[in-house]
């Protein structure tokens, strides 16, 4: 009789188990990639622009020094061309000139924060720091307010691009990584680019790179042979009425 009540035990305890790990199963095939799940989703930056323009625009990081500025801005200016330049507060104090001669020759200035921190380990009330205090800084020397910042090190999180958004900003990523702060060589850094590179594209280089003021010139003038318009980054980007997908594209949203 004890087997038998044994038995039976070990039945139950089975079919149990079996119920238990089928309720499992059925909520895991239920579960959508964070994306489609409603008040879930990770807020993502902008790092292209589905358009219809053969438009793309370039983006450069200022946060080391300003030993190659007046070189890139005279190939910006012989190629009559406007770039996008992502300032740290740190810099703009350090090399007001350079600033200065960026505005002055009808570039855009963006944020690239205060200090240049993970600002994914940050509170609220320090990013908004971060934040403002590059704004002071930019407007100090240019009067005017910037929309646009990029994350140092292209880290964020929800937190980071709310609070930036509850500011007045559009946060930017890439698409298109010249790679170039690796020091690679100028042909690398063509290549890269070049074969990267698309209708809609942001790219990163970095002022202070050891190559990229020199193959900047050749890239630009190839993306112009190929049909390329280059634009800055508040040109191409949609300012209302738009979404962005889980691969960080920019897209305008129906009007019906």
């Amino acid at each position: 009789m004890y087997k038998v009540m044994g038995v039976k035990k070990a039945i139950l305890a089975v079919v149990l188990f079996a119920s238990v790990l089928g309720l499992i199963l059925f909520s895991l095939s239920k579960i959508q990639p964070y994306w489609a799940v409603s008040g879930t989703a990770r807020k993502i930056p902008i790092y292209n622009v589905e358009t219809q323009r053969k438009a793309v625009s370039l983006g450069i990081n200022c946060a080391w020094d300003d030993s190659d500025i007046y070189e890139i801005l005279s190939i910006l200016k012989n190629e009559d061309v406007k770039a996008t330049f992502f300032v740290v507060g740190d810099w703009c104090e350090k090399y007001p000139e350079a600033l200065s001669a960026i505005y002055e020759a009808g570039h855009e200035i963006g944020s690239h924060s205060d200090t240049h921190p993970d600002m994914t380990k940050l509170g609220k009330e320090e990013i908004i720091e971060e934040l403002r205090g590059c704004a002071e800084k930019i407007e100090g020397v240019t009067g005017e307010k910037t929309i646009l910042f990029r994350a140092p090190s292209g880290a964020y999180n929800n937190l980071l691009i709310d609070t930036a958004s509850e500011m007045g900003y559009y946060t930017i990523q890439w698409d298109v990584d010249s790679l170039d702060w690796k020091g690679l060589s100028g042909a690398e850094i063509y290549g890269r680019i070049m074969s990267k590179i698309t209708s809609g594209s942001i790219t990163l280089f970095h002022s202070g790179a050891k190559n990229t003021a020199g193959i900047l010139g050749k890239i630009i003038k190839d993306l112009k042979n190929e049909g390329f318009e280059i634009v800055k980054v508040s040109e191409l980007i949609y300012k209302d009425n738009y979404y962005i997908d889980h691969a960080g594209t920019q897209k305008k949203a129906s009007e019906n």
